[in-house]
């Protein structure tokens, strides 16, 4: 099997597909990141027969007996830089525990970049931030191990108030800045080339009405949002839900001051 592109979710579908399959199966152009390599512990935690999961090329000898087991998965590195974002942007000092930081190098270097501190151990990452925020340099999105997709957009609303200038730019999906329309309307002095946005930081912030588009998109706005002055409502929760074990409790234990409500539909 050749897949079109090394994306994570088509690696992990081929991976399963092969496991059940009779005879040896190889996958070119195999997605490389840690989530890879993960799937393909716990597949031969279970008895399956597995080679070569992290780089581009990965073997399956389908067709073996599985088994019960007990694996203990990854931390979730996007929800951390997720976490990290949301304390770099607001100030303050937040402690993770149960994460990874080997996973978390590119958004830890940004946000160090961007005058946060750190201090961290093989599971928890501490991050302080009590100066103020400097834009980071430019981010390029890129596949593992360069900077992951799917934190850019909130390192990017971290950066919303940040002093100075960067951009960012996205190589791996189109369509991927929909949220910064919505960021535009907090304030935020946002300006977008093709693939590429631009901003300049430090701009004040205030409420709006804002719709969450896609999950990390959504998860962007959250950010955004807590920056602004005033009460704003985002729109299409479900999308950030989707990717987050209960975002709302998890920043409301860290001071944020945010809900979920249940809108009534008029009929």
């Amino acid at each position: 099997i050749t897949l079109p592109g090394p994306s994570v979710g088509a690696t992990e579908n081929a991976m399963l597909a092969a496991v059940g399959a009779e005879g040896v199966t190889v996958i070119e152009n195999a997605a490389c990141e840690p989530e890879i390599v993960d799937l393909a512990g716990f597949l031969t935690a279970c008895g399956a027969k597995i080679a070569g999961a992290g780089t581009g090329r990965v073997t399956v000898k389908g067709g073996q007996p599985l088994t019960g087991a007990t694996y203990t998965i990854l931390p979730d590195r996007i929800e951390t830089a997720t976490f990290l974002c949301a304390c770099a942007a607001c100030g303050g000092t937040l402690t993770l525990r149960r994460t990874a930081p080997r996973l978390a190098e590119p958004i830890l270097n940004s946000l160090t970049e961007s005058g946060c501190r750190f201090s961290c151990t093989h599971d928890t990452i501490q991050i302080s931030r009590d100066g103020p925020l400097i834009a980071c340099r430019p981010v390029i999105s890129k596949p593992y191990p360069g900077f992951p997709t799917d934190a850019m957009p909130v390192l990017l609303a971290a950066q919303l108030g940040a002093q100075g200038k960067t951009s960012f730019t996205e190589t791996i999906f189109e369509n991927r800045f929909l949220y910064v329309q919505e960021l535009q309307k907090l304030g935020a002095k946002l300006s977008q080339d093709g693939r590429t946005v631009r901003l300049q930081g430090a701009e004040p912030l205030h409420a709006a009405r804002l719709h969450a588009g896609d999950l990390r998109g959504g998860a962007a706005l959250v950010l955004g949002a807590m920056q602004a002055e005033g009460e704003s409502t985002i729109f299409g929760v479900k999308h950030i839900q989707r990717g987050y074990d209960n975002l709302e409790a998890a920043l409301q234990s860290a001071g944020a001051r945010l809900k979920t409500v249940e809108i009534p539909i008029k009929v």
